[in-house]
């Protein structure tokens, strides 16, 4: 199993302020953590206001209650390296006005497993961490109308490492890098921006331009259950395989989109080697390009890579410009061969069609200028599903 945060705190956030509430307001311009945070704005003449730091506040709060974040940008070590052990839910003014920044130095929030905890309408940028480079998950979160840039893990989850229950809903992820230990087998190549290995689900969300580098899955690695509904994979990128999704487990997906994505290894869209049931959904302009498969660059998956072991089902689907083909089911390992059945789908979906012609300079974008342009145009043509929420 791979490591968890290179140093866990055998402590949670404690309260410190004597006064304390069902709900807790917190202003990085206008608080003093001083005050006992029951109040929006100060009140003259007594200990009554906003909390200056979301550490304290959130050490300040009720179990139940609700932490309410002013917009503005917090840093440093007392809005950074939140541990979490019990209720609440933290709330920002706005998702692009409450911004938290890890400056590339710190992680923002471990949630302990007592805990169960909403986190909406936030910005988490810049979190740098071994494993969970914004948010750690061991315990029952929900991340609502979130927004994840910029997010980097040495080895898994450059955004979220998921080890409890975890529920996405209306969220963006965009330019996560997640690193899958730079190769190191010892950590099983993983990397993804989000990294499950509980339950997770994925509602109406977006994974755009994020970056798997020595790693698989740029955008999802999954080794627990997964349920996806509604959610756009754009332009993802993996220096190993799944340019969008690494599936080892359970992966069940509906209504969801994925164009342009990479992999420069096998499944340019999804490397499957679990159970994947996928229906409903559009694979557009994903690229495999067979490294490490020499010389089956032909056979790499374009849209969708079945490796031996692994089970599909694919209905109701659409596919065009996958290369070097839709999808590629891997029926010559020794054991354990690769099965699946597609059904109502169109695009071609043979192992031997669409020879591949690119050649791709392997960046943190990770996307052929033709691929992104199609995508592009697809997408203001109103080729796609609509954008959603």
């Amino acid at each position: 199993m791979i490591l968890s945060l290179s140093l866990i705190f055998n402590f949670c956030v404690s309260s410190v302020s004597a006064a304390s509430g069902d709900i807790i307001y917190v202003n990085g311009s206008g608080g003093n953590d001083s005050w006992d945070g029951q109040s929006a704005t100060y009140i003259s003449g007594t200990t009554s206001g906003p909390k200056l730091s979301i550490k304290n506040a959130t050490g300040t709060v009720n179990s139940g209650g609700t932490v309410n974040i002013a917009d503005g940008t917090y840093k440093g070590t007392n809005n950074t390296e939140i541990i979490i052990c019990r209720d609440m839910n933290i709330i920002g003014q706005s998702q692009t006005g409450t911004i938290i920044n890890g400056t590339d130095s710190a992680w923002i929030f471990k949630i302990q497993s007592s805990a169960t905890v909403t986190i909406e309408n936030l910005t988490i940028t810049n979190g740098n961490a071994y494993n969970g480079g914004a948010i750690y998950n061991d315990g029952n979160l929900t991340v609502s109308d979130g927004r994840f840039t910029d997010n980097y893990a040495y080895v898994a989850g450059s955004a979220i490492y998921n080890h409890g229950t975890l529920a996405v809903v209306y969220s963006s992820f965009l330019n996560n890098d997640a690193d899958g230990g730079f190769g190191d087998p010892a950590y099983n190549f993983a990397a993804g921006t989000i990294y499950n290995d509980g339950n997770l689900t994925v509602t109406d969300s977006y994974f755009t331009e994020n970056y798997a580098g020595h790693g698989n899955g740029a955008a999802i690695h999954n080794n627990g259950v997964l349920i996806l509904t509604g959610t756009d994979f754009i332009g993802n990128s993996a220096y190993g395989s799944g340019g969008a999704i690494y599936n080892d487990n359970a992966l069940i997906m509906a209504n969801s989109n994925f164009i342009a994505n990479v992999a420069y290894a096998a499944g340019g869209a999804i490397y499957n080697i679990g159970a994947l049931a996928v229906t409903d959904s559009s694979f557009l302009n994903n690229v495999a390009y067979g490294a490490f498969y020499a010389p089956y660059i032909s056979i790499a998956g374009g849209a969708i890579y079945n490796d031996y072991g692994g089970t599909y089902a694919v209905n109701s689907c659409y596919f065009e410009g996958n290369i070097p083909q839709d999808i590629y089911n891997n029926t010559e390992a020794s054991s354990g061969y690769g099965s699946g059945v597609i059904t109502g789908s169109s695009g071609d979906h043979g192992a031997t069609g669409k020879a591949a012609s690119k050649t791709m300079p392997l960046q943190k974008a990770g996307l052929p200028l033709a691929g992104l342009i199609s995508a592009v145009l697809l997408v203001l043509g109103g080729l796609t599903v609509p954008k959603r929420r």
